[in-house]
């Protein structure tokens, strides 16, 4: 990530006084329709929301083209440094030293960094905290460097992961999402001296519910505005979050608790948020909200907070289908040779699902009993036991609602049961019943 100028610090906090209200820098947004048909305006190049519990997609724009993503890279170089500290092929006080590559790299005050020398050495929890806090690239290769080897062999990790993950396009040849011109001079085998990493957001809303479910503790790390690196030692600094959302910041949002921050020339501005309101979590990525060419002026928290609204004021959990679901002949079904001549039918649970608010998203129901408990005729074998499961319910979903990150739930199921008890019908029932069938049978041949 390069580093923000103290011009462009001292403009959004400007911006947030005089401009939050406003849709952002006019020449820079592009007005988008989201999934309930309202307009949202947006700079972003692609941007998408999601619930990272179960995947939900709420908005997406541009969502599978791969783009510049930036230090957002290091969603997934913390992935990999969180699973090797659970694998304990680390630990949090292991002291890193640096080298003279780092150093020197650590000083380039065109890049986000904290001052690391070659005479001193670090923690891990130091290291991964100025990753995160302040997008450090020579400490996040550091870290990569002494899990890996070297930052080529943490890159293939990297690129192994997401190939578990089912993520195939995305082009990754640094731990840090810098260029490969600042890099200097060392770059991934075969990349060209212009390059950096490339991700669909989809892809990296990918990344990031992985480690959202897999390590929740990274929100301990994300959720605050500052903390100490090196405390105790010659190199104590405090470091401030790059994340102008959280608490103190220009563009502070209640309720915001992470989670990375991203930009470059190519990439322009970019940014993964999270939300915790309501018992609710909202994951937002955006993507090059505004070219690098001009000053930071926000765009992307701007973008973030739109989305961040339209999917908590618009989506809510909703019942799609329940007892009352069923009317009509849905309410019943057919019985062969049984007490009675229909049995009635219940749900013992109910179906919920994301839905638009005063919309209805089930667009067909169809219910199914159990071949095996049917006559030739389609009818129910009696006796039937009251609890017993007979059949189940498919629910068809509209497109908006059946939307998801990893594969669409288009259809959903449920299993239907007897309410009540359907007993045979005695012999000498079913053997008049029988007779009087074939004496109807004989008295229509003679009509």
């Amino acid at each position: 990530m390069r580093r923000t100028t103290l011009s462009s610090i001292c403009f959004s906090l400007l911006a947030s006084c005089l401009l939050w209200p406003l849709s952002g820098i006019a020449d820079a947004v592009e007005t988008t329709e989201s999934e309930y048909g309202t307009e949202l305006t947006l700079g972003a190049k692609a941007a998408i929301a999601f619930d990272p519990n179960d995947g939900k997609i709420f908005y997406e724009k541009n969502a599978d083209e791969p783009l510049q993503i930036a230090s957002t890279t290091k969603m997934l170089t913390m992935y990999l440094i969180l699973e090797a500290i659970k694998e304990e092929k680390i630990n949090w006080e292991d002291e890193i030293p640096i080298s003279e590559h780092l150093e020197t790299l650590s000083h380039d005050m065109n890049l986000s960094n904290v001052y690391l020398y070659q005479h001193e050495t670090y923690t891990v929890k130091d290291l991964f905290k100025a990753t995160e806090k302040v997008s450090a690239n020579a400490a996040v290769i550091a870290l990569a460097e002494k899990i890996a080897g070297s930052e080529k062999k943490f890159v293939d990790l990297m690129r192994a992961q997401l190939k578990e993950w089912g993520i195939n396009d995305a082009y990754i040849i640094s731990t840090s999402g810098l260029n490969n011109e600042d890099t200097l001079g060392r770059k991934y085998p075969g990349s060209k001296d212009d390059e950096e990493n490339l991700m669909s957001v989809h892809d990296l809303a990918i990344v990031t519910y992985h480690l959202l479910n897999d390590f929740p503790e990274i929100i301990d790390f994300t959720r605050e505005p500052v903390t100490t690196f090196g405390e105790g030692t010659l190199s104590q600094t405090e470091l401030y979050s790059t994340n102008e959302m959280l608490p103190g910041k220009a563009f502070y949002k209640e309720n915001v608790i992470g989670l990375k921050t991203g930009t470059t020339k190519l990439a322009g501005t970019c940014f993964v948020g999270l939300i915790e309101q309501d018992g609710r979590q909202v994951v937002t990525i955006v993507l090059n909200s505004e070219d690098m060419e001009t000053k930071d002026n926000g765009q992307r928290f701007i973008d973030t907070s739109y989305l961040m609204d339209d999917a908590l004021d618009n989506w809510a959990m909703a019942t799609t289908l329940s007892q009352a679901s069923l009317t009509g002949n849905q309410q019943r079904y057919p019985v062969h040779a049984g007490e009675a001549d229909f049995v009635k039918l219940a749900l013992q649970k109910e179906l919920t699902n994301w839905q638009l608010a005063d919309q209805d998203t089930l667009t067909d129901l169809k219910i199914k009993m159990d071949s095996q408990l049917l006559t030739n005729d389609g009818e129910l074998k009696a006796p039937i036991t009251k609890g017993q499961q007979i059949g189940t319910v498919t629910v068809t979903l509209d497109d908006t609602s059946a939307h998801y990150l990893f594969k669409d739930k288009k259809t959903e199921t449920l299993p239907v049961f007897a309410a009540e008890s359907v007993e045979k019908s005695p012999w000498y029932v079913l053997i008049g019943e029988w007779f009087s069938e074939k004496f109807n049978d004989l008295k229509m041949n003679f009509v």
